[in-house]
């Protein structure tokens, strides 16, 4: 949930301190520092800033989750997880620039693999059936829109699945 510059430095800081326990024979804070330092990188390849672009996504600051999913260099290294929710954001924020191609890859991708919770599939749902809506296809539209009947949706995503029933007819 740190960004790679705020994980550098917390690397650097657990060297240091390493390095100082090394030197004055301090065992366990030796010990705690690799721990540190350790999780630190396994935090990084597992979940890198995905969760700080999901935020981001949430809030609606697009620009900022752009940034964050650009700090990501390797997403096939992420956990299955992570990586649904890297598909999930890369899709919304691609929606939100009208990249429609890129955006229904990767929305269709992270919900054919699983996206969860119900929340976050209803808000890929709900993008996708507007994507269509868009491009004209009603009938891709109220698939994807059918396929929401079954899923907890939050109340503030009311509102704009009720919007998209009438439009649906």
């Amino acid at each position: 949930m740190f960004t790679p510059f705020v994980r550098l430095l917390i690397l650097a800081v657990c060297s240091g301190l390493s390095i100082f326990a090394a030197v004055y024979n301090i065992r366990t804070l030796l010990v705690l520092s690799a721990v540190a330092s350790v999780t630190m990188l396994i935090g990084y390849f597992r979940s890198s800033t995905i969760h700080l672009a999901l935020k981001a996504v949430l809030s609606e600051d697009f620009d900022k989750a752009e940034k964050l999913l650009l700090q990501i260099r390797y997403p096939e290294r992420l956990s299955r997880k992570n990586r649904l929710y890297y598909l999930f954001c890369q899709g919304i924020v691609a929606r939100g620039r009208e990249d429609y191609p890129a955006a229904t890859a990767a929305l269709e991708d992270a919900i054919k693999e699983g996206l969860q919770p119900d929340q976050y599939q209803a808000m890929a749902l709900l993008a996708l059936t507007d994507i269509y809506m868009v491009e004209g296809d009603r009938e891709k539209a109220r698939h994807y829109f059918s396929k929401m009947k079954n899923l907890k949706v939050s109340p503030a995503l009311m509102e704009s699945v009720r919007k998209m029933q009438s439009w649906l007819g």
